[in-house]
């Protein structure tokens, strides 16, 4: 009997100990499957909770793009596509099962987002059907992911049900064998533990994914139901009770309380289609809509159910899911709406269009027929006319008066002969040309201009902007004024001969006091010596006689040497400038000093009047140009200031300041008259322009100061006043300066 029972006790403890390592294998074999299959189960709802995330903003950008063709509002244009490309990027996520997605939702989203861009605010019908039908596609194919999600994570979430279950009456099996060989097994209890705690992080892990299935149900609206046909057990998620109105927990789950949920004038059709489901030959999930009456009003719910069959076709299982779709279907009756608003806003605008093509084409008809009578116009105009394109300039008309002006027998002659070569100044080019591709046209401007004989011609030109042939244009008129201004050549010469001749009569007058001076002093000293040599004959000469003859004589002496010198100042002088005004050629000179000796050559006009010449500035400034020009722009701007800007009895003062910037010389010519208005300061280089006709002024003195400073000495002069506080002329001139050109 010892012997059986240790046998006996033997096997136990063998079988026991086969049992016990058997177990303990398969929950260490199991523990990691059991930390999978949690982990497929949390990601397996996450890519339920994204993929419709993927529906509702397909559809929110589709509902803004609709939003922003009513409105014509590109700012809502482009949420509609932020809100596109957020549902594909969720297509994309690693946080989702994609493939599915990639393969059959993102073509439809990315060519919604194509004709998007292609359709913009005021897409065509085609583009607008199929961005509506891609929308529709897209809810679709997203609940059916999500339903294969939820088919596959309930497949998976029984059979880890059961899995579990068995495990746990493996381990009170084992438990109660470990009971009676816990010497044996007390090697294995750190194991067990440790495959304990793994349990409990998978139960907790099993647990957090059940919350965050259930918190992804409650925020997509989703409920899931199951329902054993057999047995009449029913069993609803907190969602699912939810949506059919009732709290989890109020009543039992069954098929009777949904169909008392349900809406009673539609329970009948909700029993049919249930009814059908169970037919065997209907293998097809099927799909309810119906709606359910709550406090805040009717709700529409979807209910999508499966049917499972035993082998010999008897309905076994019914479950699915419910989707609240009042959202979705109000905005699929507001969509309706806006179609039909838009069907009605697309027939009005059509209507629009064809009465504004109509318009359009009846402007055009009269817009040609102005164009005709402008050519006809243009044609018989006897000013020189031509019409510019811009970017870049090119001539699309010219009258034949114009071509008349430039010798040409046609506008293709004067093409080849290049828009560039019929100016004479580049500068006067790129100024008209900078001011016709500004669209900005241009008045009284000026220009010599080259014949394609090379001969020139002075042309006086206008340049407004116009819209000629449905596009931006330019029209120039062109006015001959080469007599007016070979005359006003003559008239500037004439100005400079009287200046001169002016000179040399002053000079004259100035020259012929100390030339008299010194002949009286040089006839009585030659009185004094005829009666020293009477003295002297007649032996009489004294002392006395001989001192006083020699003072007199000294003083003579001095009087006649003083005021030859002055006389010879003022020829040199005189000379040097006058030389100078008659002269074209260059020559080095210190700035200050020459304006100084062109002062003392105006000494006969400026001394007769109370007012001071101030001659400041950098004594070293040297200049290789032309002194004549810089004479005769000195010589009128004071001449102008003592005609112009002091009245009779007053004092003033004129200052020349001169100084040096870079390689040029800067003269800041003033005076502290009466100054000009801002009217007269505009016009104040025009030739002839002047406020004292009649008095005097020939309009020319500035006309000639800006023509020698800009074209003779190659700077610029630019001209400032205010009323009552004088006038200030700046002028700046290279230090050395390039052959120039004739000025007038």
């Amino acid at each position: 009997m010892v012997s059986r029972s240790a046998a006996l006790l033997t096997g136990m403890l063998l079988v026991a100990m086969a049992l016990s390592g058997t177990y303990l294998y398969r929950a260490f074999e199991q523990a990691p499957a059991r930390l999978e299959q949690s982990s497929a189960t949390m990601r397996m709802t996450d890519s339920m909770r994204l993929t419709m995330k993927v529906a509702l903003l397909s559809q929110r950008g589709y509902q803004s793009y609709l939003l922003a063709i009513q409105q014509q509002d590109t700012n809502q244009l482009i949420q509609a596509q932020n809100l596109t490309k957020a549902s594909l990027g969720f297509v994309f996520s690693d946080y989702i099962d994609k493939a599915a997605m990639v393969e059959r939702v993102s073509p439809l989203i990315r060519d919604n987002l194509a004709l998007m861009s292609i359709g913009g605010t005021s897409p065509s019908d085609e583009v607008l059907r199929t961005i509506s039908a891609n929308s529709r596609e897209i809810g679709r194919l997203c609940e059916q992911i999500e339903r294969e999600f939820w088919t596959s994570f309930q497949s998976d979430f029984l059979e880890f049900e059961t899995n579990e279950t068995r495990l746990l009456l493996q381990y009170q099996l084992m438990i109660a064998a470990t009971v009676v060989v816990a010497f044996v097994l007390f090697a294995f209890v750190v194991r067990q533990r440790t495959l304990n705690r793994e349990l409990q992080r998978t139960d907790a892990g099993l647990r957090e994914s059940e919350q965050l299935l259930q918190e992804a149900q409650s925020l997509a609206r989703l409920g899931n139901w199951d329902l054993d046909l057999e047995t009449g057990l029913a069993r609803w998620s907190d969602e699912e009770y939810r949506l059919l109105g009732y709290l989890p927990g109020d009543v039992p789950p069954s098929a009777e309380a949904f169909l008392a949920a349900v809406h009673p004038e539609d329970r009948q059709s909700v029993t049919d289609e249930m009814q059908r489901a169970m037919d065997p030959g209907e293998v097809a999930p099927y799909r309810i809509v119906h709606r359910i009456t709550t406090d805040e009003g009717d709700r529409y719910l979807e209910q999508r159910g499966q049917v499972e069959f035993s082998p010999d076709c008897k309905p076994m299982r019914m479950f699915g899911t419910t989707t609240d779709i009042t959202e979705r279907r109000n905005r699929q009756l507001e969509l309706e709406h806006y179609r039909d608003q838009l069907e009605d806003l697309v027939e009005e605008r059509t209507r629009d269009l064809a009465k504004e093509v109509n318009d359009r084409r009846h402007v055009q008809e009269e817009l040609h027929k102005s164009e005709t009578r402008l050519r006809q116009i243009l044609d018989s105009s006897s000013a020189g006319i031509s019409i510019l394109r811009m970017n870049p300039i090119r001539r699309i008309y010219a009258n034949q008066r114009f071509l008349e002006f430039f010798h040409a027998g046609s506008s293709e002659q004067l093409d080849e002969f290049g828009f560039e070569n019929t100016f004479v100044e580049t500068r006067d080019r790129e100024n008209a040309g900078a001011c016709v591709e500004r669209g900005e046209g241009f008045q009284r401007f000026i220009m010599e201009r080259r014949r394609v004989d090379n001969s020139t011609w002075w042309g006086l030109h206008d340049a407004i902007p116009i819209e000629f042939e449905d596009a931006p244009a330019t029209i120039v008129w062109h006015y001959d004024i080469t007599d007016q201004k070979l005359a006003e050549k003559e008239l500037v010469q004439t100005e400079k001969l009287a200046s001169l001749g002016g000179l040399v009569a002053g000079l004259a007058h100035e020259v012929n006091t100390p030339i008299g001076v010194g002949l009286t002093a040089a006839t009585f000293l030659e009185e004094k010596v005829s009666d020293i040599s009477s003295l002297v004959s007649q032996q009489s000469l004294t002392r006395r006689g001989l001192d006083a003859f020699i003072d007199q004589a000294g003083q003579s002496s001095r009087i006649i040497v003083g005021n030859l010198h002055r006389a010879s100042d003022l020829v040199r002088s005189f000379k040097q400038v006058a030389v100078d005004q008659s002269s074209d050629e260059l020559r080095t000179f210190k700035l200050v000093d020459y304006v100084e000796e062109t002062l003392l050559s105006l000494l006969p006009q400026t001394k007769k009047t109370p007012h001071e010449i101030v001659v400041t500035g950098n004594r070293d400034i040297v200049l290789t140009s032309f002194p004549g020009a810089l004479s005769q722009i000195v010589t009128n701007l004071v001449l102008n200031s003592l005609t112009h800007a002091f009245d009779d009895g007053e004092t003033g003062e004129i200052r020349i300041d001169s100084s040096l910037t870079g390689q040029n010389a800067h003269i800041h010519y003033s005076d502290n008259g009466k100054g000009v208005s801002a009217d007269v300061l505009k016009r104040i280089f025009d030739p002839f322009f002047t406020t004292k006709r009649g008095s005097g002024g020939s309009g020319l003195g500035m006309h000639i100061v800006y023509n020698l400073v800009t074209r003779k000495l190659g700077g610029t002069v630019v001209c400032d006043s205010v009323p009552d506080k004088g006038i200030s002329v700046h002028i700046t001139i290279p230090l050395k300066a390039v052959p120039s050109q004739d000025v007038t």
